[in-house]
């Protein structure tokens, strides 16, 4: 289910003689997942190597943060991941 949870924490220390207790400010939990779609490049082009490639996308959340977009280039599934862009605005 998705849903954004309210939680608190509460904190109990006992010393010998001494016991002190804390309990948080309210914070969320955000537990619906991102949706981010690739526009462009979408499957089957051919590039060229030296020649800029244009990325579009489309991501939708509650909660994005103001740069929340990080591009990565993986050349084979288990290869290495090269960064490629971060902290973009979702434009």
């Amino acid at each position: 289910m998705n849903a954004i949870w309210m939680a608190l924490i509460m904190v109990f220390a006992t010393l010998t003689s001494y016991s002190q207790s804390f309990i948080s400010p309210v914070f969320t939990f955000d537990t619906k997942a991102p949706v981010a779609i690739l526009l462009s490049p979408n499957g089957g082009e051919v590039v060229n190597n030296t020649a800029p490639l244009q990325v579009a996308w489309s991501a939708t959340d509650d909660n994005l943060s103001a740069n929340p977009i990080t591009i990565q280039l993986i050349t084979q599934p288990g290869n290495n991941v090269y960064t490629l862009a971060q902290n973009l605005s979702n434009t």
